[in-house]
């Protein structure tokens, strides 16, 4: 009995030995760690607006200039009734990795003291021109080869059929305060895929 005895608290030390071990395995295998490093390239989203970096928060009225030609009764570089002229929104999004859409609304500004200035049409890329409806869309894909646009807009003094203003208001508005305002609202919306 006492030999079984030896025997039985030996296989018992060798059991406890056996699993001790096994336990001490499986825990390892799940304590292992290792560390990585991803690495992802992010997107750039540079667009210049008339060479104005638009992810500046500053105003960019004083990037357009409109151009006023003049003729025989309207000095170059001056408004007045029946003139007529353009100003230029030049888009670069050559340093942009995204496709985006653009949205260009355009309106009389609420300090304007000329009323009759009226958006007459517009181009793209000195196309044909295209009647203005509230707004200017379109897109740039990330894949373009040219990512570069110019839309010309042009306005003029209406002093005909549906102007508001009358000769004695057409008169009081000139002079070193007189404004012709529009304002430019461009909006720049990634394209979800």
């Amino acid at each position: 009995m006492r030999y079984n005895r030896k025997i039985i608290l030996l296989m018992l030390c060798v059991s406890i030995l056996l699993c001790i071990l096994t336990m001490q395995e499986t825990y390892a295998k799940y304590s292992t760690s290792n560390n990585a490093t991803s690495n992802m390239s992010i997107a750039r989203w540079r667009i210049l607006v008339n060479n104005f970096d638009i992810r500046n928060d500053l105003s960019a009225s004083t990037v357009i200039q409109p151009v006023f030609s003049g003729n025989n009764n309207i000095s170059d570089g001056y408004i007045a009734p029946t003139a007529n002229g353009y100003f230029d929104i030049l888009i670069d999004a050559t340093e942009t990795d995204v496709s985006f859409n653009y949205q260009i609304s355009l309106n009389q500004n609420s300090d304007n003291e000329v009323i009759d200035l009226a958006i007459t049409g517009y181009s793209i890329n000195n196309g044909a021109t295209q009647t203005y409806n509230n707004n200017i869309t379109g897109s740039i894909n990330k894949n373009d080869v040219n990512k570069t646009m110019q839309i010309r807009v042009f306005v003029t003094w209406n002093d005909g059929e549906g102007s508001v203003m009358n000769n004695q208001d057409d008169t009081n508005t000139t002079g070193e305060n007189a404004t012709a305002k529009l304002d430019v609202n461009l909006n720049f919306i990634q394209q979800s895929n």
